[in-house]
C-alpha cells in the first residue's frame, strides 16, 4: 500500500501533532506528548545517535532529535515520501543492537501481538532504556475493526516487558 500525500501534506500532519493547534480536539493530548518527548530528548546524547521511527508514516518528533542524529530510519506498513523501510513491527528487518533509540507512538494498539513487537524493539536496541512508546487510552467506544487492541471495553493489553 502506498500513501500518494506530497510531502509537505505529510509534514504538515507532523508539524500539527508537534504544535498542536488549541481548535485540535486532541490538543491537550498532543502538547503533553511533545513536552514529554521535549523533556526526554534533552537527555539524549548530543550527536551520533541512531534511531527507528516505527510507524514512521509521518515522523512528528523527527524535529526533536535532528541535531543528535546519524541516522534517522522510519519504518510504517504503509510507503510515504518519509517512509525510509516498509515493514511491520512484528518483524523488524534489522540487526540485533542496530539502533540507539526507538520511537513508537501510537503504533502499538495496531499490533495483533504487542509483546512480540515489544520483544523485536529490545533486540535491535543497544541500550534497554532507550525506547519511547505511547498508546491510545481508554475510550468508550468500541475498538475499531483495525486496531488489535486499545484500553477499552473489548479488549485489554497486558505486556510484560520484564520478560524481556
Amino acid at each position: 500500500m502506498e500513501d500518494n500525500r506530497s510531502r509537505e501534506e505529510l509534514e504538515s500532519i507532523a508539524k500539527e501533532r508537534l504544535f498542536p493547534s488549541i481548535t485540535n480536539p486532541n490538543y491537550l493530548v498532543l502538547r503533553r506528548r511533545a513536552q514529554l518527548f521535549r523533556q526526554w530528548s534533552s537527555q539524549l546524547p548530543e550527536e551520533g545517535l541512531r534511531v527507528l521511527d516505527l510507524g514512521g508514516r509521518y515522523q512528528a518528533y523527527r524535529p526533536l532529535f535532528q541535531s543528535r542524529v546519524a541516522q534517522y530510519i522510519a519504518l510504517d506498513i504503509l510507503q510515504t515520501k518519509l517512509v525510509d523501510v516498509v515493514g511491520r513491527g512484528e518483524q523488524l528487518p534489522f540487526a540485533s543492537e542496530a539502533f540507539d533509540l526507538v520511537i513508537a507512538t501510537q503504533v502499538f494498539e495496531y499490533f495483533p501481538e504487542p509483546s512480540v513487537v515489544a520483544k523485536q524493539i529490545h533486540a535491535i536496541l543497544k541500550l534497554p532504556d532507550c525506547g519511547s512508546a505511547s498508546v491510545a487510552g481508554r475510550i468508550v467506544q468500541p475498538c475499531l475493526p483495525f486496531q488489535m487492541w486499545r484500553l477499552c471495553r473489548k479488549h485489554s493489553l497486558w505486556v510484560d516487558f520484564a520478560g524481556w
